[in-house]
């Protein structure tokens, strides 16, 4: 008799699995300390993509400790580089936005079921130049809560869930001299829903985050 519930139990675990895997997603290293930096590698050096960023795709250069004065770059960053550090862990990413051009880090995956939001630690005066999009849409990001180093923002990616799409995070360049800088990191899909931004919230961090280093943000949760 046992045999007969035998092949149903096995398509009933598969189910399961199938689920739970759908509800935990497949992204990762969204925190960036996957990190594998070659022993010896010095400072402003050009590293491999899979070194810097597992399960990321770069469409530039990419850099270790690498601070751009002027040209597109993707650096891993894990210690202090004129005056910046990784926001939290070891490791965090600057994005520099060059002239002309873009620099974008992405990757494909499952988002996890019963997502509603995306967060990530955002700091720089490249803050405004930043477009995160899954597929082809834009993602509208507010900020969540600021703290001494870096603003915490989220966006609804709720119509996503459960889907297999292209994460990517991509910063523009400057209207002025470039490069634009910005730190991220600490990707994160959350159960929880972004708040309704009010209007005049809106504008003042909008407008602030022009200029701006992180240690002159502005509280925008007021």
């Amino acid at each position: 008799m046992m045999r007969l519930y035998t092949p149903i139990i096995i398509l009933v675990l598969l189910a399961l699995a199938i689920t739970s895997a759908d509800a935990q997603g497949t992204f990762g290293n969204l925190d960036f300390e996957s990190a594998n930096i070659p022993s010896g590698t010095p400072p402003n050096a050009a590293i491999s993509s899979l070194n810097a960023f597992p399960k990321w795709s770069a469409n530039s250069m990419v850099g270790y400790d690498f601070f751009s004065t002027g040209g597109t770059v993707i650096s891993i960053v894990d210690s202090a580089v004129s005056g910046f550090a990784p926001i939290q862990g070891d490791y965090s990413v600057f994005l520099f936005g060059g002239a002309g051009d873009v620099a974008t880090l992405s990757q494909t995956a499952i988002i996890p079921m019963g997502s509603h939001s995306l967060t990530v630690d955002l700091t720089g005066s490249g803050v405004s130049l930043l477009n995160i999009s899954i597929g082809d849409q834009t993602i509208q990001i507010v900020p969540l809560a600021t703290f001494a180093n870096y603003t915490e923002y989220g966006g609804d990616i709720s119509t996503f869930a459960g889907q297999e799409q292209q994460l990517s995070f991509t910063e523009q360049p400057p209207m002025g001299v470039p490069p634009s800088v910005l730190e991220l990191d600490d990707v994160a899909f959350s159960p929880n829903l972004v708040p309704e931004p009010t209007i005049w919230n809106l504008i003042l961090c909008g407008t602030a985050f022009f200029g701006l280093t992180r240690s002159e943000q502005p509280d925008c949760n007021s």
